[in-house]
């Protein structure tokens, strides 16, 4: 008799293959209609125990009855496959139906993404019809809004529009007084990539401009200065087409006035910015906003401005400037007799005079050769970094590595200047873990050729972290050659993970790497037979492969792997080799019958139409006597010839 612990035991196991399953194959296939037979026999012997059965998800861990369980690899994959659809709870009760199972798992399946833009579980349950003995509790999206990235940015797709359709008046008007903080978190530069959050984002304006103007003007000035601040985005006409949708109805005086905010807030804005300004606004409207502008700036009173601001000014409006356009506003500037600004004299700008320090340090330590001297001026770039790395400024790190580096070539091993290349070389690696970096710290990136953090740094983050990024793992086997092995026994450690192996194949598969197949190969030794079959779709959609490594697969490997193996092959000599293995076959007395009928049943599923002469060859060498192989071989010929 099993006790409870064993009958919840033997029920996760259970859900676990189903689940795997239902990744492979359709709800149809006998594999997985299979598998929920046997998962709803193990929650009908659960359920004299346990009926209804409650399970609360945590990030790592489940919690079933009063006790966590998260001791084992089962229990947190499980976890993680509930955490990553934002599921809460679920309950399952005593009389579910087969049906039920087969739906609840069918959702499942479904991306983390698509699941979350429906709405949730639990919206997508509701839809296919009643569940009895089935439910799920989602988390609440409103909390899951604080976080960042693509997460949020799905979540806010589907709260906008789920918002705007139902016309939930007070969410809309949540949304509308939150507004900048959310574009803290969603760039528009992530809008504009998203076309789903892009018409979502659209309908919420509409509806405001319909129901609530004031509120829809602010939410326009406010995406009009995140627009500014974003430098993600590209200025090219298909982006400009999508933001001046966005920016409909703004006036003159909005546009003035977002180009003064963003002046004197954002240190970081250049003339870059003011081009995409430029572009946003149409031409004739130009010489109004640049009025308005110096209005403000009158009003403001340039003696009052920041340094930066007024530095800000003077550098977007000068006259030899190289847009055109910015001499509209330096006309306006002077009309309003603030020409001063434009005039050199000493300003104590505070901005300026740091960032002329710091590049001052690098003349002092370039030209050095005294060792305590070179320590101090160490010293003092140790205690600037901080801020150098915080606003990334590019032309000064490139700068600060070239010295680095000629220093190296001398030879200078003083303690501060070994903690300084350490906290470089540091920063510049940890771009291996953004998944949008800019060409130029790219261009850094790529001239790394020794770890600052090491293998196991690596293998932490890509294998305990998820954070299976493709430049990462390439990053592994570029600098750690030696540790390969490491990394296959950590794979092999998670090979239970299904969701893990396979994003590490995804980011293998867009690896800019020669090894790239190698990798794959050896992910493949080290799977179950669901990633390696995985393993040869991509190398089927790749178009190269390794011939002898899928000869073996074909010689030796199951039916369910042969098959797809069949698919990676494009060369025609390749294809006769892979018929010959399958067909050509010493069948003394109907000995490999077995063989030849499953190969028979390969490339009648694949409706492989290479296979036929070899399918007719296998029918003129079958002796009369042999009548299941004749029989088949007739069904298959008929299908391939169909």
């Amino acid at each position: 008799m099993e006790t409870k612990e064993q009958a919840l035991e033997e029920f996760l196991k259970s859900f676990r293959i189903a689940y795997n399953f239902i990744l492979l194959y359709s709800k149809d296939h006998k594999s997985f209609v299979k598998s929920i037979a046997d998962l709803k026999e193990k929650a009908e012997i659960l359920f004299s125990f346990l009926s209804p059965l409650d399970i609360v998800v945590a990030p790592q861990a489940l919690s079933i009855d009063g006790v966590l369980y998260e001791k084992i690899a089962l229990h947190r994959e499980l976890a993680a496959l509930f955490h990553l659809r934002k599921i809460e709870s679920i309950r399952l009760s005593k009389g579910i139906s087969t049906d039920e199972l087969i739906l609840l798992f069918e959702k499942l399946a479904l991306a983390p993404k698509e699941v979350i833009r429906s709405g949730g579980l639990s919206t997508l349950l509701a839809e296919a019809g009643p569940l009895l003995h089935c439910s799920v509790v989602d988390l609440d999206y409103s909390v899951l809004l604080r976080g960042e990235g693509e997460e949020v940015r799905d979540i806010w797709s589907f709260m906008l529009r789920s918002a705007v359709d139902k016309a939930d008046s007070s969410r809309i008007e949540e949304f509308a007084e939150n507004f900048e903080a959310m574009l803290d978190r969603v760039k528009p530069s992530s809008i504009l990539e998203d076309e789903e959050l892009n018409a979502s984002l659209k309908k919420f304006l509409a509806y405001l401009a319909k129901h609530d103007h004031a509120k829809f003007m602010e939410c326009n000035r406010t995406f009009l200065s995140a627009v500014l601040k974003d430098k993600g985005i590209v200025d090219k006409e298909s982006n400009l087409a999508k933001l001046k949708e966005f920016l409909v109805d703004l006036s003159e005086e909005d546009y003035a006035q977002s180009l003064w905010d963003v002046i004197v807030s954002d240190e970081h804005f250049d003339e870059s910015g003011f081009a995409l300004f430029a572009k946003l606004v149409d031409r004739d409207k130009h010489p109004k906003v640049a009025s308005m502008f110096a209005e403000k700036l009158s009003r403001k009173n340039a003696g009052q401005l920041s340094p930066g601001a007024t530095r800000k000014v003077k550098e977007l409006f000068q006259s030899d400037d190289r847009l055109k356009i910015s001499e509209v506003y330096r006309q306006a500037i002077l009309s309003i007799g603030q020409g001063h600004i434009f005039e050199a004299g000493l300003v104590f700008d505070r901005v300026q005079i740091d960032k002329n320090f710091q590049y001052i340090l690098l003349d002092l330590l370039l030209a050095e050769q005294v060792p305590q001297r070179q320590q101090l001026v160490c010293d003092s770039l140790v205690k600037v970094w901080d801020r150098v790395a915080r606003e990334r400024n590019i032309q000064y790190i490139t700068c600060l590595i070239e010295v680095i580096e000629a220093k190296k070539a001398q030879g200078l091993k003083v303690l501060e200047f070994t903690r300084l290349v350490k906290r470089v070389s540091e920063f510049i690696e940890s771009f291996v873990w953004e998944e949008k970096v800019s060409e130029g710290f790219l261009q850094l990136l790529e001239s790394v050729t020794e770890s600052s953090v090491g293998a196991e740094e690596y293998l932490r983050k890509i294998f305990d972290e998820g954070k299976v990024l493709p430049r990462a793992i390439a990053m592994f086997f570029a600098l750690f050659p030696a540790q390969t092995g490491r990394f296959y026994q950590r794979l092999e450690e998670k090979h239970a993970d299904v969701e893990l192996v396979a994003g590490i194949i995804d980011a293998v598969k867009v690896m800019d790497s020669p090894k790239k197949l190698s990798i794959l190969e050896s992910i493949f030794a080290a799977s179950n037979d669901i990633i390696k079959a995985e393993i040869l779709k991509v190398m089927a959609s790749l178009g190269t492969y390794n011939k002898e490594f899928i000869f073996e697969i074909i010689h030796t490997g199951s039916s369910f792997l042969k098959k797809e193996a069949l698919t990676v092959l494009s060369d025609q000599a390749d294809t006769q080799r892979a018929m010959e293995m399958l067909f050509i076959v010493d069948n003394p007395w109907g000995r490999n019958n077995a063989i030849l009928l499953e190969n028979l049943g390969l490339v009648e599923e694949l409706q492989y139409a290479q296979a036929a002469q070899y399918v007719e060859q296998l029918s003129r060498s079958t002796p009369f006597w042999n009548f299941p192989l004749r029989r088949r071989i007739k069904e298959v010929k008929e299908r391939l010839h169909a």
